[in-house]
């Protein structure tokens, strides 16, 4: 994040910034108290799946920002947990947001955790969206809350996916829009990470395991 609270249209993703580890399956009886669909030794290698991808976080903040679209970055702060987000926002506004505030905006932005849910990593799974995608968890094998913030999340991406990061036209009727769906994302700023919900994940093409649980060649999953 620039020193006036814009991104550059290639801009990076940063680094995952919560001191959360992945749920382990090795030995975990909890996981699946019956039908268990990988050895008991096996431990499914997870990420962090983001519902709104970075590229569409990146682009949308930067054109409220180059649109002086203050109010909808203030509800938008207002979500990530920052220490002084009026802080935060009179820096942008005069461009002088240091590089340590900013990367933590960054990384809480790009991470927030109302935005993520865990599962098996992208290179396991066969209905990833890929990094440009959105990747929507309303399957009815979630639970209530990760599929309302899923529906309510892609409202704000369906408005903003197309949106360049220089953008500097966002239109009034547009950014409280925004506004709106931001207001309804409250309830879960304070959300946990959605973790690995056994149920809501299929096996599509079974792995191949030794008998110390290694996999030869891993499982492939979907959403159910």
């Amino acid at each position: 994040m620039n020193a006036d609270g814009t991104f550059g249209a290639t801009d990076a993703r940063p680094g995952f910034p919560w001191p959360v580890t992945h749920t382990s399956s090795r030995n975990n009886n909890k996981l699946w108290k019956t039908d268990r669909p990988v050895p008991l030794n096996y431990d499914i290698p997870m990420d962090w799946h983001h519902m709104m991808p970075w590229n569409a976080i990146r682009n949308s903040w930067s054109a409220l920002v180059t649109s002086g679209r203050w109010e909808a970055i203030a509800t938008w702060l207002g979500l990530l947990s920052d220490d002084d987000p009026e802080t935060r926002l009179t820096e942008m506004k005069a461009g002088n947001l240091a590089s340590i505030p900013a990367q933590d905006l960054t990384e809480k932005l790009c991470w927030a955790k109302w935005n993520l849910v865990e599962g098996p990593n992208n290179t396991n799974r066969t209905d990833d969206p890929g990094g440009d995608g959105f990747d929507k968890f309303t399957t009815p094998k979630f639970s209530n809350n990760v599929r309302t913030r899923s529906q309510t999340i892609h409202s704000i991406y369906d408005l903003v996916r197309q949106w360049a990061a220089d953008k500097n036209d966002v239109s009034d009727k547009d950014a409280k829009l925004l506004s709106e769906w931001f207001i309804a994302m409250r309830p879960y700023k304070s959300s946990p990470i959605a973790m690995f919900e056994p149920p809501a994940w299929t096996i599509v093409k079974d792995g191949k395991f030794d008998n110390f649980g290694n996999a030869s060649r891993h499982p492939t999953w979907k959403k159910t």
